[in-house]
């Protein structure tokens, strides 16, 4: 008893001597002018340089001994304070900042589609648009509000724009498998981004980098867009908002494309001409068109007109110029319409929204039209004083679109190239005129005589003979659930479905040229002058129909801690898996009366001797046609950040995914694709004393994204076709030998950045170096004609790109 009471005394004295050496400080720094608190307030004793950051009270706390300190307070946008301090303190320390004579904005956040970081965390590329950036450009196109918004960003508007309409810093791959990213409230967005409501967007990240794209994995080398879609406000009262919006584009002015002036387009006929290069047409069995210029050439060598009409007919033909029609028959002003009606509000557990958008569009085609409905509606809820999170979503659109085919590029001269430009689709006093095209005008007189249908083509009495319409239904079902372990530790638990089916038809008229074209060509002329006809006169009716669906879920586990020392530290890892599967239908009916809905039955597989070469066969054209194509994939990722007194930053981001694509062995199936960085507060350093620029920060990262293309596998790849004319039965053709060294496309990139603000916040800006390289890149070479192939497909190529992005903005008034 006695030991025991001795051991109880020495620890008594003990916890006093401890309570004596470590007091408790607890102060809170607030707006001198307002009294509102600092969040985020760095608060730094100089004697030690150990540092706290104020809470969301604008609280911050120190563990101290007994003795004088010296506090530096610091927030951005107010004046640095440094006070003295007797520690302990006899009652709660409050600090006043006084706001500087400038205004900056809110704490910039960024998205990666995993989580929400503040850019002060950020050691990547990240570029962020705001709603008010987005909005800035009136469209009913996503894609067009897009352009020229931050630099790395290109919207290609001529060359391969269908294979290449977006693209971030530059090409990675040699493929088609060549866009970016485009990730939407946390999932890749398999879709059209043409279907995405402007309106409903509320912010855009760029992610530009291995730190900031690498959490994606295999579909990241390309870059990455995220899209986050607005949503109701906590304890915000409902709010009703409309926006519509009308936008009138001049027509294209066909007068500033590049091409051959009339005079010099017939001075080079003239001398073709005389060159013999059209002899060989003349006479050749397929009858293939000539140009009026050069039918007036034939006509005055043969003696059919004298010379003197020759030159007057080529001189009327130097004073026709197609421009001028196309801007009186087939161009008008573009314009586009869009009304978007937005209702949002929310309680404290209970947030919602809901949009409702029409888009009426007339492009500058005269009978093209386009229309699309958008709907969304997203419900957010808290429960168990904030612990279960559920989030609620559903987007659908409805789109149709009409094209006339009288762009144009529909009004051809041949298979092979556009129009003569001296042809006239009216007269002077507005009449239709026929043009030549595919077959010479004579050749088409004599076959009509024989029998067959009128042959001519008249641009402007095919409009609305055969109209393609296009009708798409995109609707995708979002739920997530967020639930707060313990402090700091959070599961969340994610799945979206997305189906988009679409249905395209063309139907040309029994009087269109393409019907007409067609039956003539199988027209059978017997030789006592009777017709038989392969394909049965009517019209003719194209289809298409598609579907895809994709089911995705993702299961992530976040944690943070942020330790008194100045240490914060983030974490998040989790798994992904994903199936998508498509497939669509194609055909063709001949002999159409949509009065009746009757077709006719063809002969797919006889040849049949064509009308326009006596010694040519061919099938009729069957346009039938179906595909089925899966894509399932798992994946395993993870990130980290660890931040020390706000000057120090520290990420690494990993991934593993895995396809059955690549090798054989299961250690090639898989890529492993990693990053990290670092970044450097300058600005929160001691030595740091340029007033002028109160922030600047460097960064540095590195790391490997990925890129897939799909349209190889390690395993012989065949094409099957159902029918061979010679052997008639089904065969295949190989497109691609066994390859079991098959590789993922990687692409290493290096990032290093500087960011920077000045003292009134009117002008900030960031400069970044980049240099990426494709690593095993999936290239096209020549093959050993002796192994059954001519070309091969295999990782056997590289890029380089090397360039600097500047980013300057400043707030003008």
């Amino acid at each position: 008893m006695k030991n025991l009471l001795i051991l109880i005394f020495v620890l008594a004295f003990s916890s006093m001597d401890l309570c004596a050496q470590n007091l408790q400080v607890v102060g809170r720094v607030q707006d001198q002018t307002t009294g509102e608190a600092l969040i985020g307030a760095s608060v730094r004793i100089l004697e030690s340089g150990t540092g706290k950051i104020t809470n969301e009270e604008g609280v911050f706390r120190f563990e101290l001994d007994a003795g004088t300190y010296t506090l530096r307070i610091s927030y951005l946008g107010y004046t640095v304070r440094e006070i003295e301090m007797e520690v302990p303190l006899s009652e709660q320390l409050t600090i006043l900042l006084a706001p500087e004579d400038f205004e900056l904005g809110g704490v910039e956040v960024l998205a990666t589609g995993y989580q929400e970081i503040p850019k002060s965390r950020a050691s990547g590329s990240f570029v962020s648009l705001n709603e008010e950036l987005v909005d800035r450009r009136v469209s009913t196109n996503l894609i067009d509000r897009l352009e020229d918004v931050t630099s790395g960003l290109i919207l290609n508007r001529t060359g391969d724009v269908g294979r290449d309409p977006i693209s971030i810093r530059g090409r990675s791959t040699l493929g088609r498998f060549s866009q970016p990213l485009i990730v939407i409230d946390n999932f890749p967005y398999d879709g059209n981004l043409e279907d995405i409501n402007p309106n409903d967007v509320s912010s855009i990240t760029v992610l530009r980098d291995a730190a900031a794209a690498s959490i994606w994995g295999a579909r990241a080398g390309n870059g990455v867009i995220v899209i986050t879609t607005k949503s109701g406000k906590s304890n915000q009262a409902t709010r009703v908002s409309f926006t519509g919006n009308a936008n009138w584009i001049q027509p294209t002015d066909p007068f500033l494309a590049p091409n051959l002036g009339v005079d010099d387009y017939i001075d080079v006929e003239e001398m073709l001409f005389g060159q013999g290069f059209y002899t060989a047409l003349e006479s050749d069995f397929g009858n293939e068109v000539l140009s009026p210029v050069v039918e007036t050439l034939i006509a005055k060598r043969d003696g059919l007109i004298s010379s003197s009409e020759a030159d007057a007919r080529i001189a009327a033909f130097r004073s026709y110029d197609l421009r001028n029609n196309l801007n009186e028959y087939i161009y008008r002003p573009q314009l586009n319409q869009q009304y978007n009606l937005g209702i949002a509000g929310g309680g404290n557990y209970h947030t919602y929204r809901i949009s409702l958008g029409y888009d009426d569009i007339r492009p500058e085609i005269i009978g093209d039209a386009s229309n699309r409905v958008t709907f969304s509606l997203k419900n957010d809820f808290s429960v168990f004083s904030d612990k279960l999170k559920v989030q609620t979503a559903f987007y659908g659109v409805k789109s149709r679109d009409t094209d006339a085919h009288m762009a144009p590029d529909d009004i051809t001269f041949s298979s092979y190239a556009g129009t003569y430009p001296y042809a006239r689709l009216a007269d002077e006093s507005g009449n239709p005129l026929a043009l030549n095209r595919d077959y010479r005008k004579g050749f088409k007189e004599e076959m009509e005589s024989l029998g067959l249908l009128d042959w001519s083509f008249i641009p402007l009495e095919e409009k609305g003979r055969s109209n393609t319409t296009s009708l798409r239904d995109d609707w995708r079902v979002n739920l997530g659930l967020t639930y707060e372990v313990l402090p700091g530790l959070s599961v969340q638990a994610l799945y979206q479905y997305w189906q988009n089916t679409g249905l395209t038809e063309r139907q040309y008229q029994d009087n269109s040229y393409d019907a007409r074209n067609l039956i003539n060509q199988f027209t059978q002329v017997a030789e006592e002058g009777d017709l038989s006809y392969a394909i049965p006169k009517g019209g003719i009716y194209n289809y298409s129909n598609s579907r895809a669906y994709s089911h995705s879920g993702r299961l992530q586990a976040n944690y943070e801690k942020d330790w008194e020392q100045g240490w914060k530290l983030n974490v998040l890892a989790g798994t992904e898996v994903k199936a998508l599967e498509s497939n669509s239908f194609s055909g063709r009916y001949y002999g159409y009366n949509p009065e009746l809905a009757t077709t006719q039955v063809v002969d797919y597989v006889s040849l049949f001797p064509l009308s326009t070469n006596p010694f040519a066969t061919a099938r009729i054209p069957n346009t039938e046609g179906i595909s089925l194509l899966r894509d399932r994939f798992y994946s395993g990722f993870a990130n980290a950040s660890l931040v020390y007194q706000d000057r120090y930053l520290l990420t690494l981001s990993a991934r593993k995914d895995a396809s059955n694509l690549f090798g054989v062995a299961a250690n090639q199936k898989s890529v492993p694709l990693w990053s990290a960085g670092l970044g450097w507060t300058l600005s929160e350093e001691k030595f740091y004393n340029w007033a002028w620029m109160p922030f600047m920060k460097l960064r540095a990262s590195y790391g490997y994204n990925g890129n897939v293309d799909r349209s190889l596998t390690a395993f012989t790849t065949a094409r099957s076709t159902t029918f061979n004319p010679i052997t008639q039965i089904p065969y295949s053709i190989i497109v691609n030998p066994p390859n079991e060294n098959l590789r993922w496309e990687r692409i290493k990139i290096l990032n290093l950045g500087l960011d920077w603000e000045n003292r009134s916040g009117r002008i900030k800006g960031t400069f970044e170096f980049y240099k990426k390289e494709g690593l095993d890149l999936i290239g096209t070479i020549p093959y050993a004609p002796s192994t059954g192939i001519t070309s091969f497909s295999g990782n056997n190529a590289a890029t380089q790109t090397k360039g600097f992005d500047l980013s300057l903005e400043t707030v003008n008034l």
